[in-house]
């Protein structure tokens, strides 16, 4: 039996756990950490809604056909969530590019393919979230974000993020040397300098 009244949150991030808290105000929210969801699916119970936030952080790190397989078992993650809920909201990175050298975006753009024939499931795309930052380097990169032009949004406003995945085949990216590991942060400051800052200022492709 679905519990009607509650909704599962996957993931520990607490920027997205404020976000969640403030949109299901009304609600109980449970909590649940991504690896330990992955490790055993009978961990999670039955909710209306179950949303996911995480990925392994070692897919920086990972070979290409490792990446590519572990997209492959992600997907099949999501779909047996499906059985968990009514309906299933994952969080994944801003993919309104044309190009990316980021493996964060190539998993989640990938990932989105093979789920796209999921009608259960919503999407919360969005490159940063903020909200919740008390220490003056945190309100100082807010700051330089909006300086240079960053999507971003407070969490009280991502309920206006939500869309339904129509992720379709007309909607590609073109990625540059995936196959090369790297370390998360550096795949961080690609998503970061490159992606968001060089990629999105050409407006005509490469």
């Amino acid at each position: 039996m679905f519990v009607k009244t509650n909704t599962l949150l996957i993931g520990k991030s607490l920027i997205i756990k404020k976000a969640v808290s403030h949109l299901y105000k009304n609600k109980k929210i449970q909590n649940l950490s991504f690896r330990k969801s992955w490790i055993n699916m009978s961990s999670i119970g039955k909710f209306e809604h179950i949303i996911v936030s995480g990925f392994h952080f070692d897919i920086c790190q990972m070979t290409k056909h490792e990446l590519d397989k572990y997209i492959l078992e992600y997907s099949d993650y999501i779909y047996s969530i499906n059985n968990k809920c009514k309906k299933v909201y994952l969080i994944c990175t801003d993919l309104n590019l044309s190009h990316s050298f980021s493996r964060v975006v190539y998993f989640y753009y990938n990932l989105l393919k093979k789920l796209k024939k999921n009608k259960k499931m919503e999407v919360l795309s969005f490159e940063f979230v903020y909200g919740i930052e008390k220490k003056i380097h945190e309100k100082l990169k807010i700051f330089i974000l909006k300086l240079l032009g960053y999507q971003i949004i407070h969490y009280k406003n991502l309920i206006k993020s939500v869309n339904k995945n129509k992720f379709s085949k007309k909607k590609s990216i073109k990625f540059y040397l995936i196959k090369f590991p790297r370390p998360r942060f550096f795949d961080r400051l690609i998503r970061l300098f490159i992606d968001s800052m060089l990629i999105k200022s050409i407006k005509k492709p490469l």
